[in-house]
């Protein structure tokens, strides 16, 4: 089980450093995101996932799942995934089905995926 933590927290951070440097370089590579696209869903996927199961594991305990302000810190990651799957969702299948998203749709998930991506990643490969 700890292995299988490490491989999908190196693949949450791994795309998120990879999807910061496809939007801070410079450059003509508008083709990468064909192949980004779909790591950008499976990462959005796994963070949805590690959410519910952090939820489902520690709901007998209620101070593991507490921020030190006392908000629910799974379940506030948990409904902000859900509002990034979404806009990620529809404005992929938009841009499949249409040949152009809404850009600003791509912007705001540009800068939140990465953020949802280390913020699960670095949970993953610090859990003992």
């Amino acid at each position: 089980m700890k292995a299988l933590r490490w491989i999908i927290g190196v693949f949450l951070i791994s795309v998120a450093v990879i999807l910061l440097a496809q939007v801070i370089v410079p450059g003509d590579r508008h083709e990468l995101w064909t192949y980004l696209n779909p790591l950008m869903a499976i990462s959005i996927v796994l963070v949805i996932a590690f959410c519910i199961w952090n939820k489902v594991r520690s709901s007998d305990d209620a101070t593991a799942s507490q921020s030190t302000q006392g908000f629910p810190e799974y379940e506030i990651v948990l409904f902000g995934s859900l509002f990034i799957a979404y806009l990620f969702f529809f404005n992929w299948i938009t841009e499949l089905n249409e040949g152009e998203g809404y850009g600003w749709v791509w912007i705001i998930l540009n800068g939140m995926i990465p953020v949802l991506n280390i913020w699960a990643g670095s949970r993953l490969l610090t859990r003992e």
